[in-house]
């Protein structure tokens, strides 16, 4: 049984970008080697991107911990006054 205490949801700072930018690579490289999607695929997103969303306001990023191990990355963007949670990412 996995205890609440071991899940953790920590707030991310422009210097956990690269960590945040290889687990969303690692995760979508397969969807994308099968599709083929330049234009949408988070596998193809730059670090430079993610590293432009930090300096914004609207957008957050948590890293997901479990037992003290990076296991996924969640982003909240507020847009009109409302949160929407974007993407989850799984971790290896």
């Amino acid at each position: 049984m996995i205890k609440r205490e071991e899940i953790q949801l920590v707030l991310a700072t422009e210097k956990g970008a690269e960590v945040i930018h290889d687990m969303q690579v690692k995760v979508f490289l397969p969807l994308y080697e099968k599709c083929r999607d330049d234009e949408t695929s988070p596998a193809r997103e730059s670090l430079g991107k993610i590293v432009w969303r930090f300096s914004h306001s609207d957008s957050e990023y948590y890293l997901i911990q479990f037992a003290g191990k990076h296991v996924g990355v969640i982003r909240i963007a507020r847009r009109r006054g409302r949160m929407k949670k974007k993407r989850n990412i799984p971790g290896k």
